[in-house]
């Protein structure tokens, strides 16, 4: 069985604690990382190794930014009711 990314075990209270009036915040990876409760390293790695990760902007070579609201939608869009839901989109996500 696949190992279920800590990220998906907090993004339904991350989304539900959410101020909509924040929702066009651009954060750069450090903010991001600490408002997710991930390390900077698991957002780099998503982005650099094409893994499955929160949107983010390429806004030049060196700057990268994340807009709070299409993260918020990434996140929603990872609740599940059942473990047999979380396995057939890791699954089909390979």
């Amino acid at each position: 069985m696949p190992k279920r990314m800590h990220i998906d075990k907090r993004a339904a209270d991350i989304v539900a604690a959410a101020s909509a009036d924040k929702n066009d915040d651009l954060l750069n990876t450090v903010q991001c990382a600490k408002w997710l409760g991930v390390s900077v390293q698991w957002l780099e790695n998503r982005r650099c190794l094409d893994q499955e990760g929160p949107p983010y902007r390429q806004l030049s070579d060196r700057v990268v930014r994340y807009h709070r609201g299409d993260v918020l939608r990434w996140l929603d869009k990872r609740k599940y009711t059942s473990t047999a839901q979380y396995k057939k989109r890791v699954e089909a996500v390979g």
